[in-house]
């Protein structure tokens, strides 16, 4: 797996914009490889520039190949507006023919919650509301007698593949409750 957060620290705006170039081309270059798979991964307020859109860098590279498969690990969930957000995936779903997948999470950095006026100490209620609106979102857009509802229907079967990440016990039943599979990076850090 290629595992993309695009940190930086110290360079040029030419330099960081040449990354993310590489990153793409990367993409590309590993397209007919069989064995390869792509993650890209999400903080904000970060000084070393780690990606703060990584469903913009996803849907360049899904833009640029056509096999290999793009996972959003983890996208911050109570960052987001659930409707929002949906409609963006629905869109990748699109450009990529359902080659994208996501882990959904909290987050652990109470300056991400600051830099969007939340709640640090309410992440996991937010989490809670945000994703349940999100999966009736999804549910809505595939009924196509309801209105008012975000459109286009997803390219996947009912939504695109959708994971909740942690390995604590609050994931795991957060996880369970909306039947979704927990995923947790077992990959030590080296």
């Amino acid at each position: 797996m290629m595992r993309f957060d695009m940190r930086v620290p110290g360079m040029s705006v030419t330099q960081i914009a040449g990354q993310y170039q590489a990153a793409i081309e990367m993409a590309r270059w590993a397209d007919d490889k069989e064995s390869f798979s792509i993650a890209v991964s999400e903080h904000h307020s970060s000084a070393d520039g780690y990606i703060p859109a990584p469903l913009l860098l996803a849907s360049s590279m899904s833009a640029v190949t056509n096999n290999i498969g793009i996972l959003v690990a983890a996208t911050l969930l109570p960052l987001y507006d659930p409707v929002r957000l949906a409609e963006e995936m629905i869109v990748l779903d699109h450009i990529s023919r359902g080659r994208v997948a996501y882990v959904l999470g909290i987050g652990y950095r109470p300056a991400e919650y600051e830099l969007f006026g939340l709640d640090f100490a309410r992440r996991g209620a937010i989490a809670d509301e945000k994703l349940a609106q999100l999966q009736a979102v999804f549910k809505q857009a595939v009924a196509a007698e309801t209105m008012p509802r975000v459109t286009p229907q997803p390219f996947s079967q009912g939504m695109p593949p959708i994971f909740w990440g942690g390995g604590s016990k609050p994931a795991a039943r957060r996880a369970g409750r909306n039947g979704l599979v927990l995923w947790r990076r077992i990959a030590a850090r080296v």
